[in-house]
């Protein structure tokens, strides 16, 4: 796999961003839950023993401050929009002597 490629979203992936973005922004678990998450349910996904639909996925990204795409892949569209640049970038074949292939 090419450091372009966005990984594939892993239920374990997933949970272990979550988690992380959630301890670096001081929240608990319990900041997480809603009406329809329950703390418990924030757990099974911060612990990769559960996958969240999109729609709870979508409600805990903006709880942490981030984007599903950010919990899905560890990148989210700034990080895949710099790295097409570079990658279809003048200097990056002028550095290898190589064209871009497809």
């Amino acid at each position: 796999m090419t450091d372009q490629q966005p990984q594939v979203a892993d239920s374990a992936g997933i949970g272990r961003r979550l988690r992380e973005l959630r301890i670096a922004r001081g929240l608990l678990q319990q900041d997480l839950a809603t009406a329809e998450i329950s703390t418990s349910y924030v757990s099974l996904i911060e612990g990769g023993k559960r996958r969240p639909s999109p729609a709870v996925l979508a409600v805990l990204a903006e709880r942490v401050g981030t984007s599903v795409e950010f919990l899905l892949t560890g990148r989210d569209e700034n990080d895949l929009k710099i790295s097409a640049w570079s990658w279809a970038s003048p200097r990056w074949r002028c550095a290898t002597g190589r064209p871009r292939s497809r």
